[in-house]
């Protein structure tokens, strides 16, 4: 938090000179203010300061508290000047009480609070700013933030039931792999020395697995500086180049099984951010760049950019949706009943509730289909160790 180097004068007419932590210098007139003090000059003091409070991420949880907090306030008629400084009160996270004592003094200074949110660009993403602006518009800005609450919500949850239903498989799979890489890289040279000394004729499946076990013997940390060097590539590609971004994405669509998981999530993740969008007065074309600036994958956003354009032309969302794969037939023709209606949002809403429980449902097949491969996998692959192990022994028993 920047440090600041101030000249005030109190109530008795003196000028007092000081240096206290603040998020802004509006933060800082505030403060002195409540302590009966008035801010003549300031200026930052650069060898003090911290890192400033809007590079400041805030975690989902405090959002939703804040926006369900504000739109019971907000709806009882308090107004947002008092409705923010009694969230100040009653914050217990420190980042983010500062962000909020800086709101308050952005607020009482005049700015209003879309103004305000627009300063901690890490905080508040810019569809949260634009529904925030387009309900102080509208004069509706409690239910914008009820909005906004259910949004969070909604990804909060949405994201926590993903995890959740991976994580079981992900700690199979890793657990796998951990064991397979023991087997070979430890068991299976102890028999190949074993064996070799016997002299005795291998059988091919023995070769194979000694020849698989000396591969990651001999070149095991290679391959996996290899693998890490290929991850670390694959995350950091679109910052080397847009166009390795786009690449990126549109091959994770491709991917069998998976690849389609991933569309529906991203069409039930743009149909819900439209609908929000649209519901709060946004106009579509901006409502349209709103949610590509939030889509999550690359190739969506392309797909985005040629819907906005043909939508700048005059074309209605439905038939520039029509021209793409990307979007579902179900998806397109909602929009356009939702267009002939002028029921769009709620139209959209429906979309992305049924893309919501078919995503829930296609998860839970996957999953009852992954764990039991991946433990006949690994049967298999240590039945496989075990008779290339055993037939040469065997064979060396017959012989004798």
């Amino acid at each position: 938090m920047p440090v600041f180097n101030y000249l005030a004068l109190d109530t008795n007419g003196r000028t007092t000179k000081g240096r206290l932590k603040a998020v802004s210098e509006a933060a800082l007139e505030s403060r002195l203010l409540r302590a009966g003090q008035w801010l003549i000059e300031a200026g930052e003091s650069r060898a003090l300061s911290g890192p400033r409070t809007r590079s400041c991420s805030v975690p989902r949880r405090l959002l939703i508290e804040f926006f369900l907090q504000l739109n019971l306030q907000l709806k009882s008629g308090v107004p947002i000047f008092t409705a923010l400084a009694f969230q100040v009160e009653n914050t217990e996270s420190a980042s983010f009480h500062a962000i909020q004592e800086d709101l308050v003094a952005q607020v009482q200074a005049g700015r209003s609070f879309s103004e305000a949110l627009t300063t901690h660009s890490r905080a508040f993403s810019p569809l949260v700013v634009n529904l925030v602006r387009a309900g102080e518009a509208s004069g509706q800005l409690a239910e914008t933030c009820l909005q906004i609450h259910d949004y969070y919500e909604w990804v909060d949850k949405f994201r926590n039931d993903l995890r959740q239903a991976f994580l079981y498989p992900s700690v199979v799979l890793v657990a796998t792999t951990l064991f397979i890489v023991l087997i070979f890289t430890f068991v299976v040279p102890r028999f190949a020395a074993l064996l070799t000394g016997f002299k005795v004729a291998l059988p091919p499946v023995t070769v194979m697995v000694m020849g698989v076990s000396q591969i990651l013997v001999k070149h095991g940390l290679m391959l996996a500086a290899a693998t890490s060097a290929t991850v670390i590539f694959w995350h950091i590609a679109p910052r080397i180049a847009p166009m390795l971004g786009l690449w990126r994405d549109g091959l994770k669509l491709k991917v069998p099984v998976f690849g389609e998981l991933l569309r529906l999530m991203s069409i039930a993740r743009f149909a819900r951010n439209l609908s929000i969008v649209l519901r709060a007065g946004i106009p579509v074309l901006e409502a349209l760049e709103l949610c590509k600036g939030m889509a999550a994958n690359r190739a969506l956003e392309s797909a985005m950019t040629t819907v906005q354009a043909a939508v700048r032309e005059g074309r209605t969302v439905h038939s520039a949706l029509a021209q793409h794969s990307m979007f579902s037939g179900l998806l397109t023709q909602m929009v356009s009943v939702g267009e002939s209606t002028g029921t769009l949002p709620g139209a959209l809403q429906n979309v992305a509730d049924y893309y919501d429980g078919n995503l829930g449902r296609r998860v839970k097949k996957l999953l009852t289909v992954l764990e039991p491969l991946v433990i006949l996998t690994l049967v298999g692959i240590v039945g496989t160790v075990a008779v290339a192990m055993l037939l040469p022994i065997t064979k060396l028993m017959g012989a004798r």
